[in-house]
């Protein structure tokens, strides 16, 4: 089996009555970079940290297939320094937030939001930029005790 190196790319379906609303979202909102857009094709590329890039992708509404994969969860976590000025910054620009901050047991808050295609993503806030590894914390507390 080849060796994960990381995340390549993620993409997301738009239906067409959205899809102008969804690319001024990632692009003006969120504030990614707008790398390659197509209208005559229907898609758009934004550049994300670490190489990594979001397609979005017009879905065809004649096509149910395409149009059923538009507006639903992502599974998609984008990392934010602070989740509630995240969260302050979304609903000041009209977009729908589906949580408030959640703490989560590995040690982050997380909060989850739609964007204007009806896709939900989380927004994920973690410490030293990083999730912690479950049960690590008890171990470590343990070990300055003296007890690991």
């Amino acid at each position: 089996m080849s060796e994960i190196r990381g995340l390549h790319h993620l993409r997301l379906f738009v239906r067409p009555l959205r899809w102008e609303a969804t690319v001024r979202f990632y692009g003006e909102t969120l504030g990614l970079r707008l790398q390659d857009r197509d209208p005559a094709s229907a898609w758009a590329v934004f550049a994300l940290p670490r190489g990594a890039t979001l397609g979005l992708e017009r879905v065809d509404p004649a096509d149910d297939t395409g149009a059923s994969l538009a507006g639903r969860f992502t599974g998609v976590a984008l990392e934010v320094k602070s989740v509630a000025q995240a969260l302050r910054l979304m609903r000041k620009a009209g977009i729908e937030v589906l949580s408030p901050p959640l703490k989560e047991a590995w040690g982050g808050t997380v909060a989850h939001l739609r964007d204007p295609a009806g896709n939900v993503l989380t927004l994920s806030e973690t410490r030293a930029g990083r999730p912690a590894a479950r049960g690590r914390g008890k171990a470590r507390r343990a070990r300055g005790r003296g007890r690991a």
